[in-house]
């Protein structure tokens, strides 16, 4: 117990005692609860882990993205409402290192230089709607000096000779240009577990020698490549082997291979490190020009997720055999082309073979 004695003030004040004068106790400290201090020390564990999280994956992503092989090309940009992608599929036989596959698809020396094996247009609208554009190796276009050469001979003279030679000769202007290799492809399909492919009767290429029986055949990444390239595909039917050729040609095969894969190739981040080595092996693969983005890459995929719902296109073509078969646009050319990119070309170009199937 605490006693103060006070004295009366005097008649000047003195004895008069301010509440600063008394004496008061210490308080006592309050202590929080422990679980409130743990509570404060968990979030700054988790915002930091969260940081040095997000850092990584950023790094990650770079190195990843850094992985395209780029290429320097000039693209003239296609017509307003949509976005336009080459995808060229690449008989390079350069990128080959194994005696297995020098067997199998040819030496340099037996196949010098690089030629187009594939020609894909794939346009995403402004509506989200897409179009598939097979384009034929063997058309003719107009080279340089305007002279005819085949399209997939177009890739000799270099990327920007395939470029503007789609663009003199169809007025086919590109926003994005994308080159695939036969060994990047096949270490793409062989990443994502094969190609279904399902055949009615039992298939045959006597010139790739790819076998398929009848009902669906998985195929691996070596495997996926000789069906793509067939040419010569038969199908066994009552007992004999009959030619197939309605709709069997290289860009379907194509076209049909890129579909599973932009169905499979998830790169959702619920499964990251799947979608690390997918993208790894994917970016791995691919050359792309310089303003091709993360986003551009991303609506590509999205596109090929969706190519069996979207409008697949063909030009026709009057097909001549031979050693060298060659095909030549016909009168609906035009149209066909109007379809996919707009009844105006890019203002870059001088769709010479394209005007002449208008006229």
């Amino acid at each position: 117990m605490w006693i103060w004695q006070i004295e009366p003030p005097g008649p000047d004040g003195a004895g008069e005692v301010s509440l600063d004068d008394v004496y008061r106790p210490p308080r006592r400290r309050r202590f929080r609860p422990l679980w409130r201090w743990l509570r404060r020390r968990l979030r700054r564990v988790v915002l930091v882990l969260l940081v040095l999280v997000l850092v990584a994956a950023s790094v990650d992503v770079a190195l990843v993205w850094r992985r395209i092989d780029r290429i320097d090309v000039d693209l003239q940009g296609s017509p307003p409402g949509g976005t336009t992608f080459l995808l060229v599929g690449s008989d390079s036989r350069e990128f080959f290192g194994s005696e297995r596959d020098f067997g199998q698809f040819g030496t340099v020396e037996d196949n010098p230089g690089e030629r187009a094996d594939v020609v894909l247009a794939v346009r995403v609208r402004d509506d989200g709607t897409t179009s598939l554009l097979k384009l034929p190796r063997d058309l003719l276009v107009m080279d340089e000096s305007y002279g005819p050469q085949r399209l997939a001979s177009a890739l000799v003279g270099g990327n920007q000779q395939l470029v503007d030679t789609l663009c003199r000769s169809l007025g086919l202007a590109i926003d994005h240009y994308v080159l695939v290799r036969l060994p990047g492809l096949r270490s793409i399909i062989d990443e994502l577990g094969g190609f279904a492919v399902t055949v009615e009767h039992p298939t045959r290429d006597p010139v790739t020698g790819l076998r398929l029986d009848a009902g669906t055949t998985l195929l691996d990444g070596n495997e996926t490549l000789s069906y793509i390239g067939a040419r010569n595909l038969e199908a066994r039917i009552d007992g004999q082997w009959v030619p197939q050729t309605a709709g069997e040609d290289r860009a379907s095969h194509a076209a049909a291979v890129l579909a599973v894969l932009g169905q499979q190739l998830d790169v959702s981040w619920k499964h990251p490190i799947d979608a690390q080595r997918r993208l790894w092996v994917l970016l791995g693969a691919v050359s792309a020009d310089d303003g091709l983005g993360p986003f551009d890459a991303l609506s590509l995929r999205g596109a090929l997720g969706d190519l069996e719902d979207a409008d697949e296109l063909t030009l026709p073509v009057t097909s001549t055999p031979g050693d060298i078969p060659t095909d030549e646009l016909t009168d609906e050319a035009g149209k066909v082309l109007a379809q996919f990119d707009g009844p105006e070309p890019s203002s870059k170009c001088e769709p010479h073979l394209r005007q002449a199937t208008l006229r």
